[in-house]
């Protein structure tokens, strides 16, 4: 199908748009909570905010339930605190919770809508000792992991709970959290990745180590774009979820009057999202996200989704 996902800021109509999408026979993907526009809900530090999302879920349904079918409840939320590790875990805990609830509304009002949410995943690759590829398993754990494992299996990684006593982390989550994020897991239609980069990990032994037990003890360098990542990222949440995937991926920022290079940047990812697909993985939709709209990469993507792809 053509596909485009539109992010819904708080306030905003967009019947309009929504109908040009259906009268061009473009399938719209509604973003219910992009970045930060939900800031103004209250504070994600507390509990009570679960309700007052689920609430505005319902509401955007109501509001445009005629017109979308696919729904992408959290991309990239930006209201996560920067001050401590056990603030920042309790707020992703409850933007876990409130995406269970949402998928449940969601399903409730319409079991054949097709629901989900966005992961990053920047892409862990080892340095050459044994210890690095340990540390690499703890990255991809604790950075990757922790939220595609509730997104697809409605818990957190055995890893990561650990790793979360360590640090003398206690989340705030009750019996009923837990219930409703399984329930969520199982009614989740599709996982939506976006594609950032590769990085070098390797063991930090300044951090710790891991014969005394520790967890976490890995550090991260030599980040950089690689069309392989993409693969990479799709293989293994094809093996780990068995979901389609929504992909979308930030293109190269470019200088210059030409935009060529967003060009050949966008062909490579595409022919290794295809090489994934020969491995196995499902694709739900491909978008891309680009800051300059220059004419050249323009037509060339128009053309791409003309063709499914087909023609490079």
């Amino acid at each position: 199908m053509t596909a485009c996902q539109i992010a819904l800021h708080p306030g905003e109509d967009l019947h309009a748009l929504l109908q040009a999408c259906l009268q061009a026979h473009i399938t719209p993907i509604l973003t219910i909570s992009y970045g930060d526009y939900l800031k103004d809900l209250g504070n994600w530090e507390e509990r009570s905010i679960i309700k007052r999302f689920v609430d505005y879920v319902d509401k955007v349904y109501t509001a445009y339930k005629d017109q979308v079918h696919h729904f992408v409840i959290f991309d990239q939320p930006h209201f996560l605190p920067d001050t401590s590790l056990s603030k920042l875990y309790q707020v992703m805990h409850y933007i876990f919770v409130a995406q269970a609830q949402a998928v449940l509304c969601l399903k409730a009002h319409d079991p054949s809508l097709c629901v989900g949410s966005m992961v990053n995943d920047i892409v862990g690759l080892p340095h050459a000792r044994p210890l690095d590829a340990l540390a690499l398993s703890d990255y991809n754990e604790i950075e990757n992991y922790s939220t595609m494992d509730i997104y697809g299996y409605g818990r957190y990684p055995a890893l990561v709970r650990r790793y979360l006593a360590s640090q003398d982390i206690q989340l705030d989550m009750t019996l009923s959290d837990r219930q409703v994020l399984k329930q969520a897991a199982a009614l989740t239609d599709f996982m939506g990745l976006h594609y950032e980069m590769c990085v070098l990990v390797g063991f930090n032994s300044l951090s710790g180590s891991y014969t005394s037990g520790i967890l976490g003890a890995y550090q991260i360098s030599s980040g950089r774009r690689d069309p392989l990542g993409l693969r990479l990222a799709m293989r293994t949440m094809t093996s780990r979820y068995d979901c389609p995937i929504l992909v979308n991926f930030h293109l190269k920022e470019h200088q210059g009057d030409d935009d060529f290079d967003t060009i050949d940047d966008l062909r490579e990812h595409v022919k290794e999202m295809k090489k994934a697909v020969g491995d196995g993985s499902q694709i739900l939709g491909f978008m891309i996200d680009q800051t300059n709209s220059f004419k050249k990469s323009s037509a060339y993507y128009k053309h791409l989704i003309m063709s499914n792809g087909e023609e490079l």
